[in-house]
């Protein structure tokens, strides 16, 4: 799969959507997706998350094994509920390639910042999407300023907990 939107066109993108919703309110949801998996399913994965956005109104961009996917005109929720979609779509290619050895499982996390429905504010959530229920989920929230957002945006995967403080509730 080739994502042909390159970093500054993303950047570009994410800088509009934060710009629109602080003058206009209009929502939109960043999602920082961190997948870990084993050699031989990128296209497949690629292919995964390409079809669980909306093409038309999603842009989606990829970078190692990390994908930021704005979202025009969603709220925090239903970027949500398309991620958990994903979650369910990751967990049954991790079924098919990995029916016999469960150790290369695919790991994966993600980070949605947005507009809760209803508020006026930008909230992080972050979304453990690895196949083995853990039975809680953390929700992040905060409310970053636009640097943040982009230094977020920008920050490699693996690292996220430096960039911005959080207040962590357990559910």
């Amino acid at each position: 799969m080739n994502f042909p939107i390159t970093h500054n066109q993303a950047l570009n993108q994410a800088t509009q959507a934060y710009q629109n919703f602080e003058r206009g309110r209009i929502p939109f949801a960043a999602i920082k997706l961190n997948i870990s998996m084993q050699k031989g399913n990128e296209q497949q994965c690629d292919q995964i998350v390409e079809d669980n956005y909306r093409s038309e109104k999603d842009v989606i961009y990829k970078k190692s094994d990390a994908y930021v996917i704005l979202m025009q005109d969603t709220t925090l929720e239903a970027a949500e509920t398309a991620t958990q979609r994903l979650k369910v779509r990751l967990g049954q290619l991790n079924h098919v390639s990995n029916r016999f050895d469960n150790i290369n499982a695919i790991q994966a996390s993600a980070y949605i910042l947005g507009p809760g429905k209803g508020t006026r504010g930008l909230f992080m959530r972050y979304l453990d999407l690895s196949s083995q229920p853990n039975g809680r989920r953390q929700v992040d929230i905060l409310q970053p300023s636009f640097q943040e957002y982009i230094k977020w945006l920008n920050a490699p995967g693996q690292n996220d907990d430096h960039i911005m403080p959080r207040i962590n509730i357990t559910i």
